[in-house]
């Protein structure tokens, strides 16, 4: 009888400042999950000979050892693929158990808040993304993982919101960091009181299997419901705030929501699509 590995956390690497906080993240995730780490690499095309930029291969290897010394006894694979990135990486997240990204890896534009690779791949994948914001210099050696600070997670009623607040509540508990769920409503559509509801009934399954995570419950009067959440990261120190991938609203057939969207496109903070 065989029996089946448990998925892998995959991290995209590129040499980048950004990827390599992305992979000691993703390494965080692995470790204490038990999981496998996958480092992967994708190339539109081959290197040439005396160009000057490390081997994908070596680069990899090199990611894998710092990793392997930060977290004794994390199985780390490597993958080097010859093709699209955002392909690669989908492709990839097809059996993983999570998907980390850098906000922006060696083909970023300075202003940018986000890659098109990060964004491509954190609507398509079939995993939960983290896209890690900050980066990690060459001569770091200590992970910026997991970070303080509470997670926030933005909730509507809707199933894709209770899976992110799953999902949040694990990262929460794995950081013993509190949770704070956050509902952004329009006046006109509801009372306070049935708006108050929501997100005590999106947490309500998760915090039973989650007791020793504090919880807090805001609803907040918005008309942007993005800039709300993000507010709201930004004001208890976020180390993560989470969305689900399509809301209350999502329409059939889009990959990510407007609301997921916006939040992932101006986030200054660590961000994950639950899908």
């Amino acid at each position: 009888m065989t029996t089946q590995q448990p998925a892998p956390v995959v991290a995209g690497v590129d040499g980048s400042a950004h990827s390599r906080a992305a992979a000691a993240l993703a390494a965080w995730e692995a470790a204490r999950n038990n999981r496998t780490l996958r480092l992967v690499s994708g190339l539109e095309q081959p290197l040439t000979a005396g160009d000057g930029t490390l081997p994908p291969d070596a680069l990899l290897r090199d990611a894998a050892g710092a990793l392997q010394n930060d977290h004794p006894g994390l199985h780390v694979e490597i993958e080097a693929t010859v093709g699209n990135p955002t392909a690669v990486l989908v492709d990839e997240s097809r059996d993983a158990d999570l998907v980390v990204l850098g906000s922006r890896g060696l083909g970023g534009f300075k202003g940018l808040l986000l890659g098109s690779v990060s964004t491509q791949v954190a609507a398509h994948a079939r995993a939960p993304v983290i896209v890690a914001r900050g980066a990690l210099g060459d001569d770091a050696r200590t992970p910026p993982a997991p970070g303080d600070g509470p997670v926030v997670v933005g909730v509507d009623g809707s199933p894709g919101s209770a899976t992110a607040a799953e999902f949040a509540f694990d990262e929460a508990d794995a950081r013993r960091q509190p949770l704070i769920a956050v509902y952004a409503w329009q006046v006109p559509r509801m009372g306070e009181e049935e708006a108050g509801r929501i997100p005590e009934e999106a947490t309500a399954r998760s915090a039973a299997r989650y007791p020793d995570v504090p919880v807090e419950h805001r609803t907040v009067d918005a008309t942007n419901p993005a800039k709300a959440l993000l507010d709201v990261g930004d004001e208890v120190g976020a180390s993560l705030v989470v969305v689900g991938s399509r809301g209350r609203d999502g329409f059939s057939g889009l990959l990510l929501g407007s609301v997921s969207q916006a939040v992932l496109n101006h986030a200054h903070r660590t961000v994950a699509v639950v899908h």
